[in-house]
């Protein structure tokens, strides 16, 4: 049946708040390469996703435990 993510929160932000942060993200990375800006690129890429990248993992074993949880109570 899928889990609902409208309630679920990750350290008290939704989690669809954060989703949409890294749609953002992702979004502003594309733009950068597609302008081949390498310095704007080096510099997000240095400063700004290393904690993206924490954060992206934050939610993705939030995401597994919920899975898992999810499991047990359909057995």
């Amino acid at each position: 049946t899928g889990i609902d993510l409208n309630p679920r929160q990750l350290d008290g932000e939704p989690i669809n708040d954060i989703i949409q942060q890294h749609v953002g993200h992702l979004t502003d990375l594309r733009d950068l390469l597609q302008s081949r800006d390498t310095l704007g690129l080096a510099d997000v890429l240095t400063y700004e996703w290393p904690g993206v990248l924490d954060r992206w993992q934050q939610l993705i074993c939030e995401m597994i435990t919920w899975i898992e949880q999810e499991d047990k109570t359909d057995e």
